[in-house]
């Protein structure tokens, strides 16, 4: 992944992955664990939504490192050398929680993670700003995604019992031990995240251009005001 990333953001590239479609089994069908879920303290500290602070994609031939700040309901992330800004927006915290974190850039890409995600938005300083906006049903379900630069809108509406789109097997997901609410790991055709019990990612399969390791440190995080 180069520092250029936002270039892939094509509408024919972008709109690939909408499309594509995976299955967990063939069939669509989700897997589940046996157990209740299991609370991680580290990010069920009460009230807050916690964020990595620095976030590093390494790959056997690339880096990339971003800083990450908070603002209100804001998630900001800077790249540490082509300074693109990569930044989402979420609807409250409680929404938020119900989802994984995905990595800057990867969020725009693996749009089924999205739970109380309201916009997105890419600045390249030489490019532009691209923008990106979601909308949710009552049960706080991923309803449709709308990319700004193409004028296009995916709409969502068959889901998992965790909530999550599956759109006809478009999108799979896998539970791991005693997890039974985010998922720990989304797949879609070209794309795979691995999270981990703070449902911050791990690990990035990107088909393009390979596999990624994900390393977070720091912490910070958006309370209710």
């Amino acid at each position: 992944m180069c520092i250029h990333l936002e270039k892939l953001l094509s509408p024919v590239l972008f709109s690939s992955f909408i499309f594509l479609s995976i299955a967990c089994d063939g069939s669509g069908s989700d897997v589940f664990p046996l157990f209740p879920a299991t609370i991680n303290s580290n990010q069920e500290d009460g009230t807050c939504l916690i964020l990595p602070e620095n976030v590093r994609l390494q790959s056997s031939t690339t880096e990339n490192s971003y800083s990450c700040s908070v603002s209100g309901l804001t998630y900001e992330c800077v790249h540490s050398e082509s300074g693109i800004i990569d930044s989402r927006k979420f609807i409250s915290i409680e929404v938020a929680k119900l989802g994984p974190i995905d990595p800057p850039f990867f969020h725009l890409l693996m749009v089924a993670s999205h739970r109380g995600i309201e916009s997105a938005k890419s600045t390249n300083p030489s490019e532009g700003t691209s923008n990106y906006s979601y909308s949710y049903d009552s049960e706080n379900r991923l309803v449709s995604s709308y990319d700004e630069s193409v004028s296009s809108t995916q709409y969502y509406n068959d889901y998992n019992t965790q909530g999550f789109p599956r759109n006809g097997g478009n999108y799979s997901y896998t539970f791991g031990f005693g997890q039974t609410r985010r998922p720990s790991k989304i797949a879609m055709t070209n794309l795979e995240i691995d999270y981990d019990q703070n449902g911050w990612a791990t690990n990035v399969l990107y088909a393009p251009e390979g596999e990624y390791s994900v390393t977070n440190t720091g912490s910070l995080s958006i309370c209710p005001e």
